[in-house]
């Protein structure tokens, strides 16, 4: 569907719900699948108009979140998210963006958003873990506190782990083995604000920081998500 279609869509779908939205509700943009999604536990099928706070939920078929500001966000078959105007919350399945505005992707205690116009991502939920491949752009990653976790470089992929909530943290001297490694971790991993960080696999790690303080890169092989 080109561009001006897409718009076409969204101000018809839009206008024809004004005069019945509530008013502490606002229209986002819309959906369109060619399966049926449900919003908030509500089947439908084609295209339908999306709410703040809506839950959509992906069956066998994909569906594209086209909002009202140019930003496009793609939830994969069999995923499920919480949506608002500038992010989604992924509670399950996969999903890719691209925003002007700096759209924002939250995963377990992961927040992911572009920082160039032309960033997209890939975030995906595999059990507690949480992968992020930057499809385009460069992406910044940062914790549930604003601490800023890695900046991925286009065709780089990282997997975050947070770590078990009865784990001992990291010692505070930065360069102490079990700040870089952490006690237990796997080899190549790095632990920032008790989130366990490793490269997936044929991906290069690129910078990781911690509080303001860069550590440095280290390259497992080069490659593409």
């Amino acid at each position: 569907m080109n561009k001006v279609t897409v718009q076409t869509l969204v101000a018809a779908l839009l206008s024809a719900n004004v005069a019945i939205l509530p008013a502490a509700t606002p229209v986002i943009g819309v959906a369109q699948s060619n399966g049926s999604i449900m919003i908030d536990n509500a089947r439908t099928a084609g295209n339908a108009t999306i709410f703040e706070g809506n839950t959509i939920e992906t069956g066998k078929a994909s569906s594209r979140l086209q909002y009202k500001d140019g930003s496009s966000v793609l939830m994969a078959s069999d995923s499920r998210g919480k949506i608002y105007s500038d992010r989604l919350v992924l509670e399950k399945g996969s999903t890719q963006f691209s925003s002007p505005n700096h759209y924002q992707v939250e995963a377990q205690q992961i927040r992911v958003a572009g920082t160039e116009t032309n960033a997209s991502a890939r975030v995906a939920l595999s059990g507690p873990t949480v992968q992020v491949s930057s499809l385009s752009g460069t992406l910044r990653v940062t914790n549930a506190a604003g601490v800023l976790l890695a900046n991925i470089g286009p065709g780089l992929a990282f997997n975050f782990t947070p770590q078990d909530a009865g784990a001992a943290p990291p010692p505070a001297d930065k360069d102490h083995p079990r700040r870089k490694m952490g006690a237990g971790a796997a080899s190549g991993a790095v632990i920032v604000a008790g989130i366990v960080i490793v490269a997936a696999v044929g991906t290069t790690i690129g910078v990781l920081a911690t509080q303001g303080e860069s550590v440095p890169s280290q390259a497992i092989s080069p490659g593409r998500p």
